[in-house]
């Protein structure tokens, strides 16, 4: 279980937090199988901008950063309800299954609550059972019959083109 000496900060926007982001960005991502594309110049202009609806937060265990969560406001059809989007959450490798992870979901729901938002959701791999699990003892719902959609930029810029040449004078 955790102990007193945790707690959890927004991430600031500055040099160490944004090497540390980066880092466990492309840690999540290496654990995910994936290769994370991402520097710490372009994420510093991604995240940290005027108007920016991502929040990031850090967990700390006795002075130490052992982890990050990071969400976006979303807004669902179906209710007409804002949510909370969590495209990412990491613990590092020594701190897992120890509550930390738990924790930093724990903190999003109480953010949520205080900002009036009336859901949380997120992706997770089928094969990351232990995530499953964990997520499901939290009152999670794994959706099934949906595909996950992602258009990369070329093909948002080929979409755009298109447009371009399509409309009217």
């Amino acid at each position: 279980m955790t102990e007193k000496h945790f707690f959890i900060r927004p991430a600031e926007n500055t040099k160490e937090d944004i090497l540390l982001l980066t880092q466990y960005m492309k840690d999540l991502a290496a654990f995910d199988g994936h290769t994370a594309h991402i520097e710490p110049e372009k994420l510093r202009d991604q995240l940290f901008y005027e108007g920016t609806n991502v929040k990031t937060f850090l967990a700390i265990r006795k002075n130490e950063p052992i982890g990050f969560l990071l969400c976006y406001e979303s807004f669902s059809v179906y209710s007409g309800e804002r949510g909370l989007y969590v495209p990412g959450a990491y613990i590092i490798p020594q701190f897992r299954h120890k509550g930390y992870g738990v924790r930093l979901f724990q903190q999003m729901a109480s953010y949520a609550l205080e900002n009036g938002v009336g859901f949380m959701n997120w992706l997770v791999e089928d094969n990351n059972e232990n995530a499953n699990k964990i997520y499901r003892k939290m009152g999670g719902e794994i959706s099934e019959g949906w595909s996950y959609v992602r258009i990369p930029k070329t093909a948002i810029e080929k979409a755009a083109t298109k447009l371009k040449k399509h409309k009217a004078p």
